[in-house]
């Protein structure tokens, strides 16, 4: 297996009117873009064992078999790195806090306070375990700074226990940061390895360039977007308690979004845009109401209403943008709102187990696009973006890309990006900072 082969997980079936291979196919770009949307991946689904655990229901095996699928491709980009002995050491550590994890969040749905402290006990020293060997793997990967990273990551895991104290606001922020905050682990692994290894993962200026911070950023934000949409199902299904504060997470995704359209192409144009953006998750809420009163008109309706918002959202892209394909844009769009409405379905039935994995389809399906809008507003903007040079030859280690020419931006952009793309700046001068 190389990096590339598990990077973003695009397949032959997305149209790519973006000609030749961009600075995103660098194998550089590649291990920071897959160390990022895999690991944040890992914190939405322990995040979402922690929840199931607490309700002890049956989608909490299914949660874990999607978050062990996870920890396989974690791993396995360690053992493409390092070797399979590094990657098995690895392996027992990462899979062993999970269990603590898990052990801590039964502790709490048991109010047993005992079994509690040993998990918090265990995760610390894992910490000082998974330190020992990164630092030990890489000279870049300073111990203490690998510890306060790890740290803060468990500490945002057990705010994220507030579910069982039923403070939703408080553990919803808590997921926000817990997601984006490995982002900011990944980076700076990812800057370590690339200075370890550059013969093997060359690129590094521009994998550490404008072009790629503006497709991690947009991909964090998308991915994000799909995720929370998708906890607002399992609580929508059941009407769960938690509900407002899952639908007050998915809006604080959709302005953070609509803002940056707006600063991008000024109030009127931000406003058209979250107008649309807001309708798509009105509907899918629709959608997941109908489903849980039983509702086939309703249901009905709600597709019918997705199907309108992708033409709509594809002419208003499409408007702003000349390299813009409404109908790519449209395809795109169809397997998005595809990928919501069929784990709805699935959990309604109590499938527990193809949710997940429709779930996993759906944030990896987000990277598309992300990368896609990336590619396309660097192309557009080449001074705000030098390093967007494409490529005249694909390499057989880059492997495939697959996206669509997307919404261009305009001067505001890196303005309004800026607060998103700080750590990944910090992490560029300091693999391993400590965030403050």
């Amino acid at each position: 297996m190389v990096v590339a082969a598990v990077v973003l997980g695009l397949t032959a079936s997305t149209a790519s009117p973006v000609a030749g291979v961009t600075v995103l196919d660098l194998p550089a770009s590649q291990l920071r873009i897959t160390l990022g949307r895999a690991l944040a991946e890992h914190a939405f689904l322990t995040i979402e064992a922690m929840r199931t655990g607490l309700e002890e229901g049956e989608a909490f095996g299914a949660a874990g078999e999607a978050l062990e699928a996870n920890t396989v491709d974690v791993v396995g980009l360690i053992e493409t790195v390092y070797g399979e002995d590094a990657g098995s050491a690895f392996g027992e550590l990462w899979r062993a806090h999970i269990a603590y994890v898990v052990d801590y969040t039964r502790g709490l749905a048991e109010g047993d306070e005992a079994a509690t402290a040993r998990a918090v006990d265990r995760l610390q020293q894992y910490t000082g375990d998974l330190a020992d060997l990164l630092s030990g793997a890489n000279p870049n990967l300073p111990r203490q700074a690998v510890v306060d990273l790890l740290e803060d990551h468990v500490a945002q895991l057990e705010h994220v226990a507030s579910f069982a104290e039923d403070d939703y606001a408080t553990a919803y922020t808590a997921i926000r940061e817990t997601y984006a905050h490995m982002f900011v682990i990944a980076d700076g692994l990812a800057q370590a390895i690339v200075q370890q290894f550059p013969d093997r993962f060359p690129g590094q200026p521009v994998a550490f360039g404008p072009t790629v911070d503006l497709a991690l950023a947009l991909d964090r934000m998308l991915g994000e977007h799909a995720l929370l949409a998708i906890m607002s199902t399992r609580a929508g299904l059941r009407e769960a308690p938690d509900l407002e504060a899952a639908a007050a997470a998915l809006e604080a995704n959709s302005a953070e979004l609509t803002g940056a359209i707006a600063g991008i192409y000024g109030e009127p144009a931000g406003d058209q845009f979250g107008d649309l953006w807001r309708l798509h998750t009105g509907l899918y809420l629709d959608y997941v109401t109908a489903t849980r009163e039983d509702d086939l008109p309703g249901r009905q309706a709600a597709a019918d209403g997705l199907d309108d918002y992708r033409a709509d959202f594809a002419a208003f892209l499409s408007s702003a943008n000349a390299e813009l394909s409404a109908p790519a844009l449209e395809d795109v769009l169809e397997l998005h709102t595809g990928h919501l409405l069929d784990q709805v379905d699935a959990f309604a039935d109590e499938d527990f187990s193809g949710g997940y994995q429709i779930t996993r389809d759906a944030y990896e399906h987000m990277a598309v696009i992300g990368g896609a809008l990336a590619t396309a507003i660097a192309k557009q903007f080449p001074d705000l973006f030098p390093d967007t040079a494409t490529l005249a030859e694909p390499s057989g280690a880059l492997g495939e890309w697959g996206g669509l020419p997307v919404l261009g931006v305009g001067l505001l952009l890196i303005a309004v990006l800026w607060t998103t793309l700080t750590p990944m700046r910090r992490v560029q001068a300091d693999p391993m900072h400590r965030r403050r």
